[in-house]
């Protein structure tokens, strides 16, 4: 009995490695050497796209004290697309060179490794459509922005990027909707099957996502248009809150436009596997190694998105400028400059108006003599006239 239990597990063995762990395909020469140029190429970009990634995170990170819901959802925008090219994407590079190799993979490795890759993937495409409803709510309703940068909200806007990627992949991982194949390269894939599959991976998981913030960006551009024919109102305001709201109204149309380009830039690196997909159904199957390649126009979108921020923001650009000069006191959040700090001289408005001992004479006095100055910050200061001492 030991022995015919022995044999048969043997047995059951032998089929199992032979059908569970399909050897690395035999490849011509010249798909060969597309395969090597392939995973030179894309290990590169994502690795160039991870370093763009922390430098971007660099400058976005929240100042202490902020209360600026958009920055926090930035800095979360920036960190999963960090996360898709510092781990996702070497991993599965990871994957096709260890199978290439002779090295067995297990068929259900791809429940772990997917469900990581596939949810990062997703929550980019979700945390770009919060961005743009927070800049929809600041355009369209600026009297109301104040309550979505509570703490609340922006924890609630992280949840609304995490929970339908979690619920359009969790479902997969168990069979439900579709199966998560390891395909003969070693590159794992999801295949959706019947109608809550096609839900979860093409309407939750890509076409909700994506619709929201296309939507968004339509609504911006109309707002931008119809803004940009009144903007002789918007000029030389008499007062200070209308200086202020106006300045406050310039910067969103700003950060609107970046956001605009950010998702143009998002949608021309999804077209080329959207049409592949679509028209070219068994592209994967007859010709695997090319097809891999368009895994690549997925990594420059990670890797590359976040630059478009840092290069559209001139407040970004200073504080990466402060930081890699002046170190970490650009983080402290206090309104001065790190040298301001060190020698202890004030950089208020109300400070330049004080009278030169060198020259003995007040230069707010005479710049402005007893007028209202409005600052950078649009808050009104008034200035009193001095006599010269």
């Amino acid at each position: 009995m030991d022995k015919q239990h022995n044999l048969t597990s043997l047995n059951h063995t032998a089929i199992y490695n032979s059908s569970s762990f399909p050897s690395f395909p035999k490849l011509a020469k010249a798909k060969q050497a597309e395969l090597l140029a392939w995973i030179c190429v894309t290990l590169i970009i994502s690795l160039v796209g991870a370093f763009n990634n922390i430098v971007v995170l660099m400058a976005t990170i929240p100042k202490r004290g902020a209360k600026s819901g958009l920055v926090f959802l930035i800095f979360h925008f920036i960190s999963v697309n960090l996360f898709m090219c510092l781990i996702a994407i070497p991993v599965s590079i990871v994957l096709i060179l260890v199978k290439r190799a002779g090295i067995p993979l297990r068929p259900d490795s791809c429940i772990y490794f997917q469900a990581f890759y596939s949810t990062g993937a997703i929550v980019v495409k979700w945390a770009d459509a919060g961005l743009a409803l927070n800049r929809c709510v600041a355009l369209f309703l600026p009297h109301r922005y104040k309550g979505w940068t509570t703490k609340t909200t922006t924890v609630g806007m992280v949840l609304f990027a995490w929970i339908p990627s979690l619920l359009a992949q969790i479902p997969l991982s168990f069979g439900v909707g579709g199966t998560l194949k390891l395909q003969e390269l070693g590159q794992c894939a999801a295949i959706p099957k019947g109608q809550l599959g096609s839900f979860l991976q093409t309407a939750l998981g890509t076409g909700v996502p994506l619709s929201l913030t296309g939507l968004g960006c339509v609504l911006i551009v109309i707002k931008v248009i119809l803004m940009c024919r009144s903007r002789g109102h918007m000029i030389g305001p008499k007062n200070g809150p209308e200086c202020k709201q106006a300045r406050r109204m310039l910067r969103h149309i700003k950060m609107a436009k970046l956001l605009l380009v950010t998702f143009l830039w998002t949608a021309l690196c999804n077209l080329p596997w959207a049409v592949v997909s679509s028209n070219y159904p068994s592209a994967n199957s007859e010709n695997p190694v090319s097809v891999l390649w368009l895994r690549t126009c997925f990594v420059i979108q990670y890797g590359l998105t976040p630059c478009i921020l840092l290069f559209g923001n001139e407040e970004y650009r200073a504080r990466l400028k402060q930081l890699l000069c002046c170190g970490g006191s650009v983080l402290s959040g206090s309104g001065g400059t790190g040298s301001a700090k060190r020698t202890g001289r004030a950089t208020s408005p109300m400070a330049r108006s004080v009278p030169d001992r060198v020259s003995g004479r007040s230069t707010a006095a005479v710049a402005l003599k007893g007028s209202t100055a409005y600052p950078a910050t649009g808050i009104p200061v008034p200035v009193t006239r001095l006599s010269s001492t």
